[in-house]
């Protein structure tokens, strides 16, 4: 299944796909398992946190497993 594309009402700037650095008809679980480990890095409670690419982040994961 092809990821969608990036719309504004997803608030997205790019494809879900590029954002994430996965194939666009990547697997469920590729989806969920590299958003995870992409979301750990920046989360709040990291030792560099990023609270706007943790938010970007959990939006891609959404958009891409069509949530």
């Amino acid at each position: 299944m092809a990821a969608p594309p990036a719309s504004s009402d997803d608030g997205l700037d790019e494809e879900p796909h590029k954002i994430l650095e996965i194939s666009s008809d990547a697997s469920d679980d590729i989806v969920r398992a590299v958003a995870r480990r992409k979301a750990a890095d920046v989360h709040p409670d990291s030792d560099a946190p990023d609270v706007e690419e943790y938010k970007r982040i959990q939006k891609t994961k959404k958009a891409m497993l069509g949530r």
